[in-house]
Formats: structure tokens, C-alpha cells, sequence
């Protein structure tokens, strides 16, 4: 399957003449962003899922995320904004984590995953492995349980991206944004629905 990422018309021109580097794509990547105002920007958990997917060994992806200096991340800082990336992150919790993080029992964890409270997967030994992002420090994302429901059955990656997508009908805000600052969950379990049909 071929991935497609937009990235400044430099780096473009210059992974289309040549293999990269893990470390010439980093410094290619960080002297675009020096010298480009407006570009698309990858938030740090798209960035993640994309490295994940790339091929390249976990040493190699953390050589491109510590090549990126201090004014590349804070561009990235400015475009996107730092409460999607904090929230989306790829950590997955044991039903024993979360239960400790949220100050309940882990069968209750695992009653409100049964109820579709909350979403999770289950690991190659059976455990529930459930995404952080679904957590504020030690709290359920606000209205994720009228949300949850809608997305059952969707993979987690999807559910990722749509959580951290800017939408118009969030006036223009992403669905974790929205639901972390307390909002009516209805207009996000609504735009749930039509996840399934991505």
C-alpha cells in the first residue's frame, strides 16, 4: 500500500531525486520549516502514526523526531496547536493502569470497554489495551461515553485521525479539542456516525 504525505516542495523534490537518509530527511524537514511560512503540518501523533508505518527501526524514527531543533517543533507548535498531539498519543494502558489513573477497579474498566464506554483492543495474550487519549489526567475524556458507542468496530488508528481532524461543524476545532473543553458531546457523536463510512 503506497502512503502519501504532503510535505514543503524542498523535501518533495528532494526524496523524489534520492534516497534519503533518516538524517538528511530530518535536516531537509527542519531547514523547510525554517524557511517556509505556510506549509501542512503534521501534528506529533500523526507524525508517530506515520513513522510507525514507515519501515524504518524504532532508533531511526527517534533520530527524525530528535533532528527536528526547538523552532521546527514550535512552528509546529503555532500551526496545529500542542492539545492534539498531547492527547492523541499512541500509548495504549492495561485495564490495571487505567483502573490506578481513574481510581476505580480494573473490572470496572472492563465493564465500561463491555459497555462500549470505552474503547480497547486486545493484545497477541488477550489483555484490554485501551488508547490514553481517552483520558485527561485522571478522567475520562468529558462526554467520551455518549461518543464511544459510535465508534465500535471502528479501528483505532481511524478513530485517531477522525478525533484529530479540525472540523467546520466543531466551528472548526477538532472533536478532541471540542469534548476536552467540556462541550456537548452530541455534534461529535454525530459526526461519529459517518466515521464507520470512511
Amino acid at each position: 500500500m503506497t502512503n502519501v504525505m504532503q510535505v514543503p516542495e524542498g523535501v518533495a523534490d528532494a526524496l523524489a531525486a534520492a534516497n534519503m537518509s533518516n538524517a538528511d530527511l530530518a535536516l531537509a524537514m527542519t531547514e523547510a520549516l525554517a524557511s517556509t511560512r505556510v506549509w501542512s503540518a503534521v501534528p506529533d501523533a500523526d507524525l508517530d502514526l506515520m513513522l510507525a508505518e514507515s519501515g524504518l527501526s524504532t532508533d531511526g524514527q527517534q533520530q527524525v523526531r530528535d533532528s527536528w531543533d526547538a523552532p521546527a517543533k514550535a512552528s509546529v507548535a503555532e500551526v496545529t496547536g500542542t492539545l492534539t498531539a498531547q492527547l492523541l498519543a499512541i500509548d495504549r494502558l492495561t485495564t490495571r493502569e487505567v483502573a490506578s489513573r481513574i481510581g476505580v477497579s480494573p473490572s470496572t474498566v472492563t465493564r465500561r470497554v463491555e459497555r462500549h464506554e470505552l474503547l480497547a483492543i486486545r493484545d497477541s495474550r488477550g489483555r484490554l489495551l485501551l488508547p490514553a487519549w481517552q483520558f485527561i489526567d485522571a478522567s475520562p475524556l468529558p462526554g467520551w461515553e455518549q461518543v464511544a458507542p459510535a465508534l465500535v468496530g471502528v479501528d483505532l488508528r481511524t478513530v485517531e485521525a477522525f478525533l484529530a481532524v479540525e472540523q467546520d461543524e466543531l466551528d472548526g476545532v477538532s472533536a478532541i479539542a471540542w469534548l476536552s473543553g467540556g462541550r456537548d458531546p452530541q455534534p461529535v457523536t454525530a459526526l461519529a456516525h459517518a466515521v464507520t463510512s470512511w
